[in-house]
């Protein structure tokens, strides 16, 4: 059974799973039974992490940098591994960099690409 809690954030604009504890993962399964079509690993430094949570939280953030580090490498790993087992498609993104109309529009066509297949 998984102990954590689904949260909508209407600041960021995602979902977040809060887990219990560092490595504690959702079985392969999860994703397959929601029918997911496609990865979009967004990552970013874990110091920009920080000061947006901290911001976003009004100074209230209890997660360490270290904390943020260890929580972003683990999902990317979780992401990789998901991918691979249920053969999903994965863009990793740096959210860190400046992002042009033509890098949207060319990961447009790569996500519109993979669903229509």
């Amino acid at each position: 059974m998984l102990t954590g809690v689904l949260q909508w954030s209407r600041a960021g604009r995602h979902i977040a799973l809060v887990a219990g504890e560092l490595g504690r993962y959702l079985p392969p399964s999860v994703y397959r039974e929601l029918k997911i079509a496609y990865i979009l690993l967004l990552t970013c430094s874990p110091r920009e992490i920080a000061e947006r949570l901290v911001k976003r939280d009004k100074g209230k953030s209890n997660l360490t940098l270290i904390n943020i580090e260890e929580l972003q490498h683990a999902e990317v790993i979780q992401a990789r591994k998901v991918s691979t087992e249920l053969q999903i498609p994965l863009i990793e993104l740096d959210s860190s960099t400046k992002f042009t109309l033509e890098d949207i529009d060319i990961l447009t066509k790569k996500i519109k690409g993979n669903l229509e297949q």
